[in-house]
């Protein structure tokens, strides 16, 4: 019997009224009940249960989220998105299931398989204008207008 076994990728877990402050970093799969203010990054699943709140971005190999996002999420394979999912922020993915009565805003990216694998897993990549002149534009920006809300089978979908 040796004492350098290789183990199996284990499963980390915050608890549900566990408020963590800060960055994750792990090779591991990670469970989240409670609240994480700052970036996961894990090469591993991520699964963000009913309940739970993330405020930062999350990167992992599959992402399951049935609490609350507001952050970017980057699923480097699957994005699952719960019926009781709640996500304010941009995401990207090469498959995606979501389920009726979701709560999303933003981007949605489906990434190429190709080029998934060659980006690196240890990092949440981050999206940089080229340096340019500075455009004028005579047109001005109103601020966004709160979107219309229908209900459809006695469920509330956002229209954009």
């Amino acid at each position: 019997m040796s004492l350098f076994r290789r183990r199996k990728k284990s499963s980390n877990t915050i608890d549900a009224g566990t408020i963590i402050t800060g960055e994750i970093r792990s090779e591991n799969n990670w469970t989240l009940c409670g609240t994480l203010i700052g970036n996961l990054v894990a090469l591993g699943d991520v699964v963000i249960e009913k309940g739970a709140e993330i405020r930062g971005n999350v990167l992992g190999e599959n992402v399951r989220v049935a609490g609350k996002v507001i952050g970017n999420i980057d699923a480097r394979r699957h994005l699952h998105l719960a019926s009781s999912a709640h996500i304010i922020g941009d995401t990207s993915y090469q498959t995606l299931r979501i389920e009726e009565g979701a709560f999303f805003t933003g981007k949605m990216e489906l990434k190429d398989e190709h080029a998934a694998a060659e980006t690196p897993g240890s990092e949440i990549p981050v999206n940089r204008m080229p340096d340019a002149e500075p455009v004028q534009n005579q047109y001005t920006i109103s601020p966004p207008q709160p979107e219309p809300a229908y209900p459809i089978r006695g469920k509330r979908v956002v229209i954009s």
